[in-house]
């Protein structure tokens, strides 16, 4: 297995690969599952990355780098928490200083990606909005001073007439661009954090003592930052990737939403290939995608629910190998007819529908 020792070198290989090509999400994900072992190791790896990202852009010194994580007051790189008491990690991972000999590598996107994804595992999600708004936090410092520097060349060369008939006379903004910095959000990225933010909430709604004004606060604040990343993808021209979807239906599931994910489950079976909700034609190409484990997952919901009948709805396109989940199906509709119940259970308060182990991955 990789351990800390070798984190720089594997962060240097994807961004060696990054400027001839975009590696695969497979490639990134499996990088990223050394990260996803433990806590410990997906935050090394994130203090690996971020040291390297303040090295190249805004250098700090050695008594500001290492800080706690509390709360909502972050800034990085955060120190990696000492391991659990009695816990033996591999010989790889005894040196909590054993990256420091490593050799620099750029800070590039899939390398990012992976350590999103190691977080996402753990459902450390203070980590991944640390490490987004660092990120970009360093692009808006990046920005200002390249425009400081094009400013004094522009001052510098304002008389000569070559400099006059640039391209970059007439859009200054042009010179520095987002895709001058090494990192930029791709819809992989924002699927770990969606992925992220329903493991969080699935921990706090299942692992931690919560009365129901807590457990309603984590799930509207969960929902809350799911839109933001929407937007802020919609806003951006990035487009919604089955990934993203279906760590976006999970959220709602584990949220007790099942309406929601049921209703936009059904909009994309029920939806042509040329037609939008409103009836209009659809721009060419263009194809709302839900994949098979997303779609049965929310078809597990509605069963869960106890509302078979959606259950079964959905469940056709799940395909017959789920024998299991249509049998459960078919029980519930034959008790359901001889108790004369309606289609969702009286006992369901619509904030249950996960057990400690049904997480789906």
């Amino acid at each position: 297995s990789m351990g800390p020792k070798m984190y720089s070198h594997g962060f240097a290989c994807l961004s060696e690969m990054e400027q001839e090509y975009e590696p695969t999400r497979a490639l990134v994900h499996a990088m990223g599952k050394h990260f996803r072992r433990t806590p410990y190791i997906a935050r090394k790896a994130m203090n690996v990355l971020m040291d390297q990202l303040n090295k190249d852009f805004s250098p700090v010194s050695s008594a500001e780098s290492e800080v706690e994580l509390e709360g909502d007051d972050l800034d990085w790189p955060m120190k990696a928490p000492d391991p659990p008491q009695g816990s033996q990690l591999p010989n790889d991972h005894e040196d909590p200083d054993d990256n420091a000999d490593a050799p620099p590598f750029q800070v590039s996107t899939a390398g990012v990606n992976a350590v999103l994804s190691g977080l996402a595992e753990q459902g450390l999600i203070q980590e991944v909005w640390a490490l987004k708004n660092s990120i970009e936090s360093k692009y808006d410092d990046f920005l200002a001073q390249r425009n400081d520097q094009f400013q004094e060349e522009q001052s510098s060369f304002a008389n000569s007439a070559a400099f006059l008939d640039t391209e970059a006379e007439q859009h200054p903004k042009l010179r520095y661009t987002k895709s001058t910095f090494p990192v930029k959000f791709n819809a992989d990225s924002y699927s770990y954090i969606m992925e992220c933010l329903g493991k969080s909430l699935f921990i706090d709604l299942h692992r931690r003592k919560l009365d129901n004004i807590g457990q309603r606060s984590c799930i509207q604040r969960s929902l809350n930052q799911a839109d933001g990343i929407l937007s802020e993808m919609e806003e951006q021209g990035i487009p919604l990737t089955h990934h993203v979807i279906r760590q976006y239906m999970e959220l709602l599931c584990t949220a007790g939403d099942v309406e929601t994910a049921t209703a936009m489950v059904l909009d994309h079976l029920n939806m042509t290939p040329n037609e939008g909700d409103d009836g209009e034609p659809l721009e060419a190409g263009f194809k709302l995608e839900i994949d098979s484990k997303a779609i049965y997952r929310v078809a597990r919901a509605n069963l869960e629910a106890g509302d078979y009948e959606k259950a079964q709805k959905i469940g056709e396109h799940c395909g017959r190998h789920f024998t299991y989940f249509h049998q459960q199906v078919a029980k519930g509709l034959r008790e359901q007819a001889e108790q004369g119940n309606t289609p969702q259970d009286e006992n369901y308060n619509g904030n249950n529908t996960q057990s400690d182990s049904s997480y789906t991955y």
